[in-house]
């Protein structure tokens, strides 16, 4: 016998052990980087690097049950000698043949769970929109508040900005709350553009752009300042002091002619505050200021709970309001 023979002879056994061997130790890597690829996917919400992930990992699987067959069949008893290696032509055909059903059955399976992962990604991209949408009307509205407690600053008079109020099942947030010799007025500054048009009494409003695009519906603003001021009215209810709205516009929308004339733009608001509109008790009018002034200390510790009630009272109304 040969030098060539004889390694033959000694390595090829182990040669053979070694491919079978290699191929399922690769393949079940294979399958475990595809899992990780997947339900990385699922969490990102990639649908189509979920298909490529389940798709190797089959072939993973596959690849791996493969390996172990053959070296189960290799060098096995007399009794399997008869059984094609699964690493032959034939071998490989059987096994196909053999786990048709549960590859097709993973292979829909992967499918469905694709088209659950992309229609989780269009929900989520929704809400990430809208919050992005709610993040950005925040924005501006926090400029247009600044702009109007800037403004009463120049003015000269005393006010609170951002007092929250909080009773028995409600909250409430006052944009501004100033002191004039007549009593307290409480202001709601809203920062709009477009065409803002609706009835003094409807529950919404409709905006829309220069060109007449509608934008949506936004709650009627006057209609709130009247709540703030009830709200406002029953918190200091045994001082009786006088109190009244407004609604402010820092922004630069263009109101309907039937809405006009309740709002007040933001240049204006000196005159309007300077109106008289009752005599109060300065006793009972300084007593009413102290205890909002302990309020307006308190409002920054309720942010919170106050944003998550208005949060529900948003969900609770999602809905356009008819009128």
């Amino acid at each position: 016998m040969s030098s060539g023979a004889a390694l033959m002879s000694m390595f090829g056994p182990m040669l053979e052990i070694g491919v079978r061997v290699l191929l399922a130790i690769v393949c079940g890597l294979l399958a475990l980087v595809a899992l990780r690829i997947s339900a990385r996917a699922i969490c990102q919400g990639g649908a189509g690097v979920f298909l490529v992930g389940w798709a190797l990992g089959i072939v993973g699987v596959c690849g791996a049950r493969i390996g172990f067959a053959s070296l189960a069949l290799y060098r096995s008893s007399p009794m399997l000698q008869g059984v094609p290696d699964p690493m032959s032509g034939v071998g490989f055909w059987c096994f196909m043949q053999a786990c048709e059903a549960p590859i097709a059955l993973t292979v829909g399976s992967g499918v469905l769970i694709a088209l659950c992962v992309r229609r989780g990604r269009g929900i989520g991209a929704a809400a990430a929109l809208s919050r992005d949408r709610e993040a950005r009307s925040r924005r501006i509205g926090a400029i247009g508040e600044a702009r109007v407690a800037a403004e009463l600053k120049r003015i000269g008079l005393p006010a609170l900005h951002n007092v929250i109020l909080r009773g028995a099942g409600w909250s409430v947030e006052l944009d501004h709350v100033v002191r004039v010799p007549s009593g307290i007025v409480v202001l709601e500054t809203k920062t709009f553009g477009g065409t803002i048009e609706g009835q003094l009494d409807s529950r919404a409003w409709t905006q829309r752009t220069a060109g007449g695009v509608e934008l949506g519906w936004v709650d009627n603003p006057v209609l709130q300042n009247e709540a703030h001021v009830s709200a406002l009215e029953g918190f200091l209810g045994d001082l009786r002091v006088p109190i009244c709205g407004y609604v402010v516009s820092a922004g630069r929308a263009r109101f309907a002619p039937e809405i006009a004339d309740a709002v007040v733009s933001v240049r204006h608001l000196w005159w309007v505050l300077a109106i008289p509109f009752a005599e109060p008790s300065p006793r009972v009018l300084d007593a009413a200021w102290r205890r909002l002034e302990g309020e307006a200390a308190k409002s920054p510790g309720r942010r919170a709970a106050h944003e998550a009630y208005a949060r529900q009272r948003r969900d609770a109304f999602r809905v356009r309001p008819q009128g």
